[in-house]
């Protein structure tokens, strides 16, 4: 599997042809690299495509990419490419078994993998070191220490949006536990009212005694409306010749009339 990492550019500090060429270009070749084609017919497709005939026509008047200009990428480019991908298998193995225990797969958790890998890397490479600093151990550690600082980066971007978005949460959590609590209070406050206001209650607070635990009890504001024209329903049937100031007082017409 190939990965393309185009937000960190290994050829920043590169002038040659071939690093002025285009990423996807770029990539395109180390595969064909990778997979040790012939290097007569790596230039042949190289430099018959239009965007290396654009940027050499630009760049380099009209020079053709030749066999010492792949032989120097070979060695240097593509090395620093190949060495980026297995960091990036080794970080997506080592997510893909830290998954098969937890399904969560967050791209926070990918960037501290492969700020592990590099680690590794660091680690392998001073292990091997025989203390002679030479221009292709440089360019090593040049590599490890640029990748391990584009990491960084990403690793405080993507910690500080988790977090962000634990804030939230927690706050709109907290928002709706308060949102429910004043529900509740006005629910009860209602069921009280309406109590005192039907004369044919059954007796004091058992109206509303069953009703009162199933507000307190509710999960939602949706579960505490629903209490709410329950209760109300019942109390209707339960009193359906309830006196009203109408019945209790007829009308003057009606009294002359008996």
């Amino acid at each position: 599997m190939y990965y393309n990492m185009n937000a960190t550019d290994t050829t920043a500090c590169r002038r040659g042809k071939i690093a002025r060429l285009p990423s996807q270009v770029r990539r395109d070749l180390n595969i064909r690299l990778d997979n040790n084609e012939p290097a007569a017919a790596i230039l042949d497709w190289l430099n018959s495509l239009p965007e290396t005939k654009r940027v050499l026509d630009d760049q380099f008047g009209s020079a053709a990419i030749t066999p010492q200009n792949l032989s120097e990428w070979r060695q240097g480019g593509f090395r620093e490419w190949l060495l980026l991908q297995e960091l990036m298998d080794h970080s997506v193995r080592f997510h893909d078994g830290a998954k098969e225990l937890d399904d969560q797969c967050e791209p926070r958790v990918l960037a501290d993998n492969l700020a592990s890998s590099v680690a590794a890397r660091y680690a392998a490479l001073l292990n091997a070191w025989d203390g002679e600093i030479t221009p292709e151990f440089e360019a090593k550690v040049r590599f490890l220490r640029g990748l391990s600082q584009d990491i960084v980066q990403l690793q405080k971007s993507l910690h500080r949006a988790a977090q962000d978005n634990r804030d939230l949460a927690r706050q709109k959590k907290q928002d709706a536990a308060e949102d429910l609590k004043a529900a509740k209070e006005a629910a009860i406050d209602r069921l009280r009212t309406n109590s005192r206001i039907d004369l044919l209650s059954t007796g004091p607070g058992s109206a509303i005694r069953h009703h009162r635990v199933a507000v307190e009890t509710a999960a939602s504001e949706t579960e505490v409306a629903a209490v709410l024209n329950r209760f109300i329903s019942e109390s209707i049937q339960v009193n359906p010749t309830k006196i009203t100031p109408a019945s209790a007082n007829p009308a003057p017409e009606n009294q002359a009339a008996a």
